[in-house]
């Protein structure tokens, strides 16, 4: 339905640029509306007679017209108590209910900005029960009729598993939200305790699922405990103690003590060992210092280096090895 057509915008005082129109001037009801503006020219030298959708929206207040609770024995219907609610007070007296009953809440919405209060209907309505002592909180949605009266039924007995089973005073609240309200309604109604069954009053209470998280700290297993340095030190002498006989006896002529002071040279030609091919090239001193090198970060992993301190110091000797050997390997497949 259109408020108003061909209504001319009449230009600001003190700025030609700029014109206005009073929207508001035809006392338009809440809601959106879509304002076409067109601009025309007489004179043809100039482009015009183009056309301007702006959306607008025209808000109110809302107030709650009447509202009551009630708790009602199972499906039979039958009342316990019915209490007459008054915005936005809080009802005084505490109400109670256990698993075999329904609460009943209805309500009703007044737009207060108009001359005749109607009633209203609103996209979001919602009824929260929140738990006193966990904090913890269940939702749920008031339907409205076809009279735009709205109402919350709930069977405690069905609805047990949305609050946990979980027995205490809950405060009942009212929230109320739309895209023309202007003052959107959190309306604390009326306190009341509930009972379950296999009530779990006494459990912990649920952990906020938005809070903050513990700091999350990595560590590595602590080092197994090492033997006393003597024992390591017995073992380490025994180790070597096959290696120091290998030398005193392939030093040693056939025949002859190792204790005799006369020992001829080393007769490492009887074992197979040939070094009359050893090179003195750049390529072979680097490649045999550098795998003593790694067999020296071996050992001083065992002792004192940990796994990425030794990786660290390996990567570039390891590297350097490699390029060297390739090298050797090379030249000594040049000379055969």
């Amino acid at each position: 339905k259109a408020i108003f057509q061909k209504k001319p915008l009449i230009g600001v005082q003190g700025d030609s640029r700029l014109f206005a129109v009073d929207f508001l001037e035809g006392r338009p009801a809440r809601g959106q509306y879509s304002v076409s503006i067109s601009v025309s020219k007489s004179d043809s030298r100039f482009v015009s007679n183009f056309a301007q959708i702006l959306k607008v929206v025209v808000l109110t207040e809302v107030s709650v017209d009447f509202g009551e609770i009630a708790v009602l024995f199972g499906d039979t219907g039958g009342t316990a108590k019915q209490h007459r609610l008054e915005f936005p007070k809080t009802l005084s007296e505490v109400l109670d209910a256990d698993s075999q009953q329904r609460i009943v809440f209805r309500f009703a919405l007044k737009d207060a900005k108009s001359a005749s209060k109607e009633p209203m209907s609103a996209h979001q309505t919602f009824v929260r029960f929140a738990n006193s002592r966990s904090a913890q909180e269940v939702v749920f949605v008031a339907e409205m009729d076809s009279e735009l009266n709205f109402k919350l039924d709930l069977n405690l007995h069905s609805k047990a598993k949305d609050f946990r089973h979980l027995s205490g005073e809950y405060e009942i609240s009212l929230l109320i939200g739309d895209p023309v309200i202007q003052n959107p309604i959190h309306w604390s109604v009326a306190r009341v305790r509930l009972h379950f069954a296999g009530d779990q009053s006494e459990r912990e209470a649920p952990k906020d699922a938005f809070g903050a998280k513990p700091e999350i700290r990595h560590e590595f297993r602590a080092h197994e405990k090492r033997p006393a340095p003597v024992v390591s030190n017995a073992f380490s002498v025994l180790a070597l103690l096959p290696l120091a006989l290998l030398f005193a006896l392939v030093s040693a002529p056939i025949g002859q003590s190792v204790s005799d002071s006369s020992l001829s040279p080393p007769q490492w030609l009887r074992l197979g060992v040939n070094f009359g091919r050893f090179s003195l090239s750049l390529s072979a001193l680097v490649f045999h210092s550098s795998l003593a090198a790694i067999f020296l970060l071996y050992g001083l992993f065992f002792y004192t280096l940990n796994m990425f301190e030794t990786c660290k110091y390996l990567t570039p000797v390891a590297a350097l090895a490699f390029l060297a050997g390739h090298q050797l390997l090379a030249r000594l497949n040049r000379v055969k």
